[in-house]
């Protein structure tokens, strides 16, 4: 067969046509090249009913095709076929193959195939009444179940009553535990709001008594300070009453060597019991050194200033004189004037001077003493 004409078969076998069906079965039940069980099924209940559409008069309900096509549909494959027909009051003229080619749905396959349905209908109802009874059993342990659900629901209302009571209880707790915590905190804050007055106020007396001491210490600081400024004050005054004798000392000092130095004499101003000592630095006010004015002086060294012009006669004459310091201002040296001055050693002069002291009467034979600095 061909597969054109295989579809055209199905063709009328979709269109209900009874034998297209039946060849179908064979088709599908039997050839090799179109082995396929489940469509020999399909088509074998199709067949089955178009049967009870044919006998119309049985008034078949869905329950009953639904048995048979059950009883069909368990026939999985070859060795369950000889099964399904006996459960249907059939038997196949052959058992290798589903549909052999000698069974046809005439009226006698129609009257097994009904006696079939209305022995499956005894069993169906028996069925139902076992369905009947398991559903009382079912409700009543429905009941059961929904008594133990009631209850379940009884206790677990009052264990959450008990649990809300619980929670409240813990509330309550919890409550006094704030509060008692709060009161700790604020008995805490207290003690130490307290100890922090305390120590503010030692604090305080602290700093008081560092201000108090402080203040003492700025008084003597104050008081020291007035005392030394006192101290000072009073030491300035004795050095500028110092200072002021010794300036008064030294004009009269001046004032003194002034008229002694310039002023002439026949023997010596300064004698060897005056209070000259080894040295002498003749004040700038002196203009000139007057005759016999060191005449047997025991000075050894003597400077004599700018402010000098003139040196009269025998003015170290006898005088133990060592060395003299000259200044370049020194207009005159009386010829006599370093008579008998066995001591000398040294006359300073200034540098390039000494030509000018050459001319004066006074150098004449000591040239070798003259020192130039």
């Amino acid at each position: 067969m061909t597969t054109e004409e295989l579809k055209t078969i199905l063709a009328q076998a979709e269109r209900g046509d009874v034998p297209s069906m039946i060849r179908l079965t064979h088709i599908y039940g039997e050839n090799e090249g179109y082995l396929d069980y489940s469509q020999a099924l399909k088509w074998f209940l199709t067949l089955i009913q178009a049967e009870f559409n044919f006998h119309k008069q049985a008034q078949y309900d869905q329950k009953l095709l639904k048995k048979v096509t059950d009883c069909v549909l368990s026939a999985k494959d070859e060795s369950d076929v000889p099964g399904m027909f006996q459960k249907l009051n059939m038997q196949p003229a052959s058992s290798r193959s589903l549909f052999p080619t000698s069974i046809y749905f005439s009226s006698s396959v129609a009257k097994n195939t009904i006696s079939a349905i209305y022995r499956i209908e005894k069993e169906l109802q028996e069925e139902e009444r076992i369905a009947k009874v398991k559903k009382a059993e079912a409700e009543a342990a429905a009941k059961r179940a929904e008594d133990a659900r009631k209850k379940a629901e009884a206790e677990a209302r009052e264990a959450e009553a008990k649990a809300r009571q619980a929670e409240a209880e813990a509330k309550r707790a919890e409550e006094a535990r704030k509060k008692a915590e709060a009161e700790a905190e604020a008995k805490k804050a207290e003690e130490a709001r307290k100890k922090a007055e305390a120590e503010a106020e030692l604090t305080r007396r602290k700093a008081e008594e560092e201000e108090r001491r402080r203040k003492e210490e700025e008084r003597r600081r104050e008081e020291e300070r007035i005392r030394k400024e006192e101290e000072a004050r009073r030491k300035a005054e004795e050095e500028e009453r110092r200072r002021k004798e010794l300036e008064r000392q030294e004009m009269e000092w001046r004032a003194m060597m002034k008229q002694n130095i310039e002023e002439d004499y026949e023997y010596g101003a300064f004698n060897p019991n005056s209070f000259l000592s080894d040295h002498l630095d003749i004040p700038d006010c002196v203009t000139k050194i007057g005759a016999h004015a060191f005449e047997s002086c025991w000075l050894t060294s003597i400077y004599i200033p700018d402010s000098v012009l003139a040196i009269g006669e025998s003015a170290f004459t006898h005088s133990a004189i060592r060395c003299i310091g000259i200044s370049g201002s020194v207009q005159y040296i009386a010829p006599n004037a370093f008579d008998s001055c066995l001591f000398l050693e040294q006359i300073m002069i200034p540098k390039g001077t000494k030509q000018h002291f050459l001319q004066m009467e006074g150098i004449k034979g000591l040239e070798s003493l003259i020192v130039e600095e």
